[in-house]
């Protein structure tokens, strides 16, 4: 596995993977010994020292009573104890479920109840938001301890500050991790033998389009999607090291963050807390030759200055969780060649539902596709709510097939079934809810979700997406946003409205001219918002994309 001819004839028929994820890693971790496997702040952690935490892990679960089939919560950003987390709960055969540390009270509360958990592990800066949790053990953990001894000190002045180690002192189901490693016995933890079928994790989405669901991804489904998208991703080999700022409660950063960089042997550079105006620092300290980004991450990297920087040691970044406009990335592109880097933007398209890619990126892809199908898996589109495949080049449902696609959502089925149905070659596709086509080549152009279209009084569906589009090509518009209103001339129908940002170096009085006379000159007339926002910022979801279906904007 670690050494991947790409080669086209060479890639393997497909065959179920019939093992645990901890069993994949496990095989192609033997004889890696002191090669470095996780970087975190400078401390390096080798595939020895890795496997040996995960068996002590996997004994401290064993030692608080949890074991097969058992669910654990874990609630961590980029740091080495997910990662042992993750696969320790693997190894004993419990099922790892992620979860956004950054949830309230509330949202932690109906996922404790939907999950039924065994155990929540949080970290400290989550802690207070589970103080109405008395139900399960918490066990809290600082991920700046294992930085230095300097910022252990700072932990411990700001764990007594915070009233966090007082908290952990008074309550009986929480505890540190540190007296939670201590139920581990020193004998070697046996792994449990699990099929390919069976759970390893549940991810939440994003919500932007079903609302929060949990899925389902089976052994099978992770393991497949790793390691097609190292088959269908040339190059993706050829580096020593990856860096991950994606958090562990996410698919993305388990999957292409940590488990394919990992069973390649290949060193993860963790990052737990990571701003976009970093970006071009962080790239020049890690060195990495790829790194695991949303659109968001980069907004401020265009704007720096990179005169006399090399990057000739990245090899690309792949960017994933939303769209990012061709714009962009020829921006980012451009500055890379600039700074000497042989890889570029790989914009590929994936849900977590598809657990995580969907498509790989080779050299020939095309301007503004987010690639092909990777290897062992199939894309379709086709008309709305039917099997029937639309020609070439037509717009549609964005449908797939293949072995990394979910087992449905958690107590869901009737979502389930909008989900995954069966059409008549005898397949299950995963119905997205995203519009696309494919061209003759078989490559991929990713739309819009197909819930932001909306229908005007006579019959037309307008297509957000497409007038956002026209809307950024006004050189004064940073962000935009369109959606349906109800039509205020029309008893039914709706018609476009919009907020707009405008970009930084704007006058705005100038801007908004300009915007208005861009709007009538270029913009249909049935396409022209009926009212406009310029507002300062954009609501986006916690995974860094544009929220179009919640919250307020600013």
């Amino acid at each position: 596995m670690r050494d991947i001819n790409r080669n086209e004839h060479s890639v393997p028929e497909y065959r179920p993977i019939d093992k645990s994820v901890y069993s994949v890693l496990e095989e192609n971790c033997t004889g890696l010994g002191d090669r470095p496997a996780l970087s975190y702040f400078g401390k390096e952690y080798s595939f020895s020292e890795l496997m040996c935490n995960i068996d002590r892990v996997a004994s401290a679960l064993l030692g608080m009573g949890i074991t097969k089939g058992d669910k654990v919560i874990v609630s961590l950003p980029s740091v080495p104890e997910a990662v042992e987390l993750f696969y320790a709960i693997n190894k004993i055969g419990a099922v790892f479920c992620g979860m956004d540390c950054r949830s309230k009270h509330d949202e932690i509360e109906e996922i404790l109840v939907q999950i039924k958990p065994k155990a929540c592990f949080v970290s400290d800066f989550h802690l207070k938001e589970f103080t109405n949790v008395d139900s399960v053990p918490v066990i809290c953990i600082s991920f700046m301890k294992t930085i230095s001894v300097i910022a252990s000190f700072a932990s411990v002045f700001v764990g007594i500050f915070t009233g966090r180690t007082f908290l952990i002192a008074r309550r009986k189901n929480f505890m540190s991790y540190q007296q939670f490693i201590r139920n581990a016995k020193d004998t070697p933890v046996e792994k449990t033998d699990l099929g390919g079928d069976e759970i390893c994790a549940y991810f939440y989405t994003s919500g932007t389009t079903y609302g929060r669901k949990c899925v389902m991804i089976t052994n099978e489904n992770m393991n497949s999607s790793v390691l097609q998208y190292a088959y269908s991703q040339p190059g993706i080999d050829d580096t020593d090291r990856f860096c991950t700022i994606m958090p562990l409660f996410t698919c993305y950063g388990i999957t292409l963050g940590t488990h394919l960089p990992l069973i390649l042997g290949k060193q993860v550079r963790m990052i737990p807390l990571f701003s976009g105006k970093t970006m071009k620092k962080l790239l020049l300290t890690e060195k990495p030759g790829y790194i695991t980004t949303v659109p968001a991450h980069w907004e401020c990297f265009v704007k720096d200055d990179f005169e006399n920087v090399d990057f000739s040691f990245f090899k690309g970044a792949i960017i994933g969780g939303d769209k990012l406009s061709a714009v962009a990335e020829e921006k980012i592109n451009a500055i890379l060649k600039k700074c000497g880097s042989p890889g570029k933007v790989m914009r590929g398209y994936g849900l977590t539902e598809a657990s995580t890619a969907v498509t790989a990126q080779p050299p020939q892809t095309p301007k503004g596709s987010v690639g092909t199908n990777m290897c062992w898996s199939k894309i379709g589109i086709f008309e709305l709510n039917t099997d029937k495949a639309v020609e070439t080049g037509c717009k549609g449902e964005i449908c797939v097939s293949g072995p990394n696609i979910c087992q449905g959502y958690l107590d869901d089925k009737e979502t389930t079934d909008v989900l995954l149905r069966r059409h008549s070659d005898g397949k299950v596709w995963m119905h997205s809810g995203d519009i696309g086509y494919l061209d003759e080549n078989n490559f991929l152009y990713f739309c819009e979700r197909m819930k932001r279209i909306f229908v005007r009084f006579d019959g037309t569906k307008i297509s957000p997406y497409a007038i956002e589009q026209q809307m950024y090509k006004c050189p004064v518009v940073a962000h935009c946003m369109v959606y349906g209103i109800d039509d205020p001339k029309h008893s039914h129908g709706k018609c476009p409205a919009a907020y707009v940002v405008f970009k930084d170096e704007c006058d705005k009085i100038k801007a908004k001219q300009i915007f208005e006379n861009f709007v009538k000159t270029k913009i249909a007339y049935h396409l022209r918002p009926v009212h406009t926002a310029f507002v300062n910022s954009l609501p986006i979801t916690r995974n860094g994309k544009i929220d179009y279906f919640r919250g307020k904007v600013h």
